[in-house]
């Protein structure tokens, strides 16, 4: 017990001065990119100190895994510098006291990381996002449009050729309804100008051509009472992009999208994703250990689990990548990065604890 405490309290105070070290990095790359635009923009600089610290949760979240593992490599390398490690040896310590020690801190961490993504980070993000489209973009949410999009529900499939999202109003919308039984072409409608509800969705200068009787009738405005809103596109709108969306809602917005007919592979797998990139901190846990296992000298060791960090990043963009473009299911594209990492750092302890 008075170990695990010994290793919990240097990591976290390592955990404190890494992150310290990683933010800082991150957020003075971000001022020199941004600060021309909201100099240019003539933003107050009460307003810049607002973005900067709005983003600050984001930041700590995306750094989380790398800087866990970058403390635990810098804990263990001290303590075989200064012989402790050679003194817990001699005592009958086995090494897999540290796996279970640090492997039980990087679940907790990977909870953290998971509930500052979903709450803060989401908070934070809405801010900047409005400071940065608003304040030095001067663009307005209201006037954000959806173009060319398909949907359907029931015997009825729409099409429209512009929305906006928010106002829920659109323009351009044909809607061809089919026969359920023989799935053939009942009739065509065709809208200039609609609108949506949770009446129903109203059209306005309407023509109707009945395709079982080839007759064409106009209408000043037909009432449909369909469930599907424009409010559902606002993602691909751009007023809420998928980092800016808490699990719950991200999942609210993906059943109402897959009701409305549109495709939600990409989503789904930004869904997992999110997931998985906590439990990242776990897995670069387990790289970190497994690097540690080839008794390498300090520097050597800290920058292999700076490539093991690159290269997880890197799987884990490529398999997000790859689900939304439809080359791997959501659940194995999210997933994709922390299983080929977990099994070889896996692999390469339980070779190291078998030549023991």
């Amino acid at each position: 017990m008075l170990l695990t405490r010994y290793l919990l309290k240097n990591n976290l105070w390592l955990i404190t001065i890494c992150m310290v070290l990683g933010t800082s990095l991150y957020m003075l790359s971000e001022l020199f990119d941004r600060l021309d635009d909201f100099l240019e923009a003539q933003v107050p600089w009460s307003t810049i100190g607002l973005y900067f610290l709005a983003k600050l949760p984001m930041v700590v979240a995306q750094v989380l895994p790398a800087v866990f593992m970058t403390a635990m490599l810098v804990q263990i390398c001290a303590m075989r510098s200064n012989r402790e490690m050679l003194a817990l040896n001699a005592g009958g310590v086995r090494p897999s006291r540290f796996l279970v020690v640090f492997l039980c801190a990087s679940l907790f961490w990977a909870g953290a990381q998971l509930a500052l993504s979903q709450f803060l980070a989401v908070k934070g993000h809405e801010v900047t996002r409005r400071i940065w489209q608003e304040d030095v973009r001067n663009r307005s949410d209201s006037r954000r449009l959806v173009y060319d999009m398909w949907l359907r529900e029931g015997d009825l499939l729409a099409h429209f050729d512009q929305a906006n999202p928010i106002s829920e109003v659109g323009n351009g919308l044909t809607i061809y309804e089919l026969s359920d039984a023989e799935n053939a072409l009942l009739r065509i409608v065709h809208a200039e100008v609609f609108s949506t509800s949770d009446m129903g969705w109203r059209l306005e200068r309407v023509r109707v051509l009945d395709t079982t009787k080839f007759v064409e009738q106009e209408q000043a405005q037909l009432f449909l009472p369909l469930k599907a809103r424009l409010s559902s596109f606002k993602v691909a709108a751009g007023r809420f992009s998928p980092s800016s969306l808490p699990l719950w809602r991200l999942g609210q917005v993906i059943d109402a999208m897959h009701a409305s007919g549109s495709n939600v592979e990409g989503l789904r797998t930004l869904f997992h994703a999110r997931i998985s990139y906590a439990l990242a901190v776990t897995v670069m846990t387990l790289a970190g250990l497994a690097i540690l296992s080839l008794q390498l000298n300090v520097y050597l060791t800290l920058v292999m689990g700076l490539v093991a960090a690159f290269v997880l990043l890197g799987l884990h963009v490529i398999g997000i990548t790859a689900g939304e473009k439809g080359l791997l299911p959501p659940l194995a594209a999210a997933w994709m990065g922390n299983v080929l990492m977990a099994l070889a750092a896996s692999m390469r302890l339980v070779w190291d604890s078998m030549r023991r």
